[in-house]
């Protein structure tokens, strides 16, 4: 916890300092860095304009260390190139499309389905040329497979949560936390986050 003028900052979720009190009848919730820009510049910023950190730090919001950019620009910052840590490949693969990774493998999700047997399939969502895909099948070794065959990443997250869903884990399994990238004929470039 931080105490600010605003009030006392905790850390979020998502690893921000935010203030939230009640007053009166209404709530106070803030990112404490917005709140350090907007009082250093005297300006209230639109919701639409995020401020990016610019040594990654979200707990360091030194004013030098604020930068105010549009919410495509934020975004296509943070996918330019640079790999991404395993905590936040960890969030996106529980997160995506709203579903809760119970696979244990990174990017991967159970989709229920009347048209399954078991009502389910295992779904691998990613990006390529701009454009949301996914590849899918009713067994996660299946999957592992096509992914691998098209180039895409294999990461297992939680190898006790994979092997209880049938995943057989092999040599070329990564368990250590590092991106494995499987680089095809260049027909799909691996996403960049």
């Amino acid at each position: 916890m931080l105490k600010t003028k605003w009030g006392l900052a905790k850390i979020s979720q998502k690893g921000y300092y935010r203030i939230t009190r009640p007053i009166k009848k209404e709530y106070f919730d803030k990112l404490l860095h917005r709140l350090i820009f907007e009082d250093f510049y005297k300006i209230k910023l639109p919701s639409n304009i995020h401020i990016h950190h610019v040594d990654e730090d979200k707990t360091n919001n030194e004013i030098w260390n604020l930068i105010p950019m549009t919410k495509s620009e934020h975004i296509s910052h943070h996918r330019s190139g640079k790999p991404m840590a395993n905590p936040t490949k960890q969030k996106i693969s529980k997160t995506i499309s709203g579903l809760r990774n119970t696979s244990g493998c990174y990017r991967v999700c159970k989709q229920i389905s009347k048209e399954m047997n078991q009502g389910y399939f295992w779904k691998y969502r990613y990006i390529s040329e701009g454009k949301r895909k996914s590849l899918g099948s009713a067994d996660l070794n299946k999957l592992k497979k096509k992914v691998i065959d098209n180039g895409l990443e294999w990461k297992v997250l939680d190898e006790e949560m994979a092997k209880a869903n049938g995943l057989i884990i092999d040599s070329d399994d990564d368990l250590t936390g590092l991106p494995i990238v499987h680089v095809t004929t260049g027909l799909w470039s691996p996403i960049t986050w």
